[in-house]
Order: C-alpha cells, then sequence, then structure tokens
C-alpha cells in the first residue's frame, strides 16, 4: 500500500510541476507581448479558448521538461528561450529525482516479495 501512495505522490507532483511550468511560461510571453515573435503572438493562442491556452502551455512545458523537445512548440522571444533553458535544467534535475524514487520504490516491493516467501 506504501508503494502505491508513492507512486500516487510522484504522478500528482508531476502533474502539478508540469501545469506550474506551463503557466509561468505562458505568464512570461504575456509579460513581453510588445515584442513581436513570442510564444502566445506565433501560435495564435490569444484567440483560442482557456482551456487549449492550457493544454498547449501544459504540453510545451512537459516536452521542455523533460529534454524531448518535438519541435512544434518552442520559445520565440530571447526571454522565453532564457526561460526554457531554466526549464530544460530544472527538468533533468526533476526527472532524475523521479526516476530515483521509482527504483528506490521498486527496490523496496522487490524486498518486501523476497520476505514474504
Amino acid at each position: 500500500m506504501k508503494n502505491i501512495y508513492s507512486v500516487f505522490r510522484l504522478i500528482l507532483l508531476t502533474v502539478i510541476i508540469t501545469y506550474f511550468i506551463g503557466c509561468l511560461f505562458y505568464l512570461v510571453s504575456g509579460l513581453f507581448d510588445n515584442e513581436d515573435p513570442n510564444f502566445i503572438a506565433a501560435f495564435k493562442l490569444k484567440e483560442t479558448p482557456g482551456y487549449y491556452q492550457m493544454i498547449t502551455s501544459c504540453y510545451f512545458s512537459i516536452t521542455t521538461l523533460s529534454t524531448v523537445g518535438y519541435g512544434d512548440l518552442h520559445p520565440k522571444s530571447r526571454q522565453e528561450m532564457i526561460l526554457g533553458i531554466f526549464i530544460m535544467l530544472a527538468g533533468v534535475a526533476f526527472f532524475s529525482y523521479i526516476m530515483g524514487s521509482f527504483i528506490e520504490i521498486i527496490s523496496t516491493f522487490n524486498q518486501n516479495l523476497g520476505n514474504e516467501e
């Protein structure tokens, strides 16, 4: 039961961090709205509904955090690029923490199975 709780906690942490990083990136893009090529203007997010803006921002944040970066969404302005660099560095640290936690959970699970036999 403890292992299930730990996995659920890691998934919830990932969702929360993805959401807030997406919101932060959208906020930074909106702050520099006068600069012509920016994330919001380039991908026409102002004209879209709020849920689409959230999905797009979270999609961008998860691809940047995981350092996959598919290339379909990318920062346009200098400020967004600088923030993107910090998001990528934080993503390496965050996913290292997640993988370390999963390895610990699996190790604990295997030890508990060994004790039952």
